[in-house]
């Protein structure tokens, strides 16, 4: 789903359906639409992998900037697609360390992953899907992937709710 920034897009400047879009991938964001998005989450797996192999694979995810936030965004989310779909609980293999600044503006070019910690352990020998709610420029899944391969990772494939878009 095409996400538009609040800060670039003023709503008068979308369709009503775009403006939709936005409010629900906020809600992602900060966990109100955790059905819905495990529908999506789940829709998606069981479209494109074998249940059988779905089996074989944990399912993480990119932490906030926060682990309170990781975990309001995540938690409900992860138990819903689990009840739904038979994969590995990934939740907790990667972990905010230290809290950091939520905009991503200030981080631009640097180390996204400098504030987390990977359990190598849990990680090593698993084929990971990655999610994240919005993808900019795909800095955060990028490094989080090449850490995950880094800790053992057999395979990292990423799934994303929303995808920034910017007429700049």
């Amino acid at each position: 789903m095409d996400y538009y920034p609040k800060n670039k897009y003023p709503d008068a400047a979308l369709s009503a359906e775009q403006i939709r879009v936005r409010e629900f991938l906020l809600g992602v964001k900060d966990g109100r639409f955790a059905d819905r998005s495990a529908d999506i989450l789940a829709h998606y797996l069981l479209g494109h992998f074998w249940k059988d192999d779905l089996k074989k694979w944990a399912v993480c995810y990119i932490p906030a900037a926060t682990q309170e936030r990781t975990n309001r965004r995540y938690n409900e989310l992860a138990n819903k697609v689990l009840s739904k779909v038979p994969v590995v609980d990934g939740r907790g293999w990667i972990r905010v360390t230290r809290d950091r600044s939520a905009s991503r503006e200030s981080a631009k070019g640097d180390d996204t992953t400098w504030n987390l910690s990977f359990d190598r352990e849990k990680i090593q020998g698993k084929r990971i899907f990655l999610v994240d709610d919005i993808t900019t420029r795909g800095m955060s899944f990028v490094q989080c992937a090449r850490k995950l391969k880094e800790n053992g990772a057999a395979d990292v494939v990423g799934f994303f709710f929303g995808k920034s878009v910017y007429s700049d």
